[in-house]
């Protein structure tokens, strides 16, 4: 496996678990009555998918134009 292929699939495992958590604490909050520290930890969980999303894009145009150079 690549370095490339090792990047890709961190990212992939990084971004579903991201994901899960997400899911797992709306669930959490949506299933019973809400409180100000399980709003926030929804949000804080919200924020972190959102930043490792942009993280990863940002991190798939670097991986791209790398690739671009060295073929």
């Amino acid at each position: 496996m690549d370095s490339y292929s090792m990047i890709y699939e961190y990212i992939m495992k990084k971004s579903e678990q991201l994901e899960n958590e997400v899911v797992q604490t709306e669930h959490n909050v949506f299933g019973r009555n809400v409180d100000a520290f399980d709003a926030f930890e929804a949000l804080v969980a919200r924020c972190r998918l959102e930043m490792a999303e942009e993280i990863f894009s940002d991190i798939h145009r670097v991986l791209r134009i790398i690739r671009g150079v060295n073929q």
